[in-house]
């Protein structure tokens, strides 16, 4: 089965969480890259990098909205340059 190598979303993902500008967006980052982590569609990387995104920021991210309805799709919102 082809894995899909979504490196540089995951990366965009990773700068969203170390800017910590925007408590809800840094939440819907954690939120999508805990489903990642056992997305098998994605590559052995892509998927190794989002599990230790999720160990070290789990923790650090407030509890906001609840962000468990997004789907993997709708995590172009978390990785939206442009403010809201």
């Amino acid at each position: 089965m082809y894995k899909i190598d979504v490196k540089n979303q995951v990366d965009a993902m990773e700068r969203v969480l170390r800017a910590h500008d925007d408590p809800c967006r840094c939440q819907a980052t954690v939120s999508v890259l805990r489903r990642w982590q056992f997305d098998d569609m994605l590559d052995d990387a892509s998927r190794e990098k989002a599990k230790m995104l999720v160990l070290e920021f789990e923790s650090t991210v407030p509890a906001t909205a609840d962000t468990t309805t997004w789907s993997v799709a709708a995590s172009s919102v978390a990785l939206s340059e442009k403010p809201r």
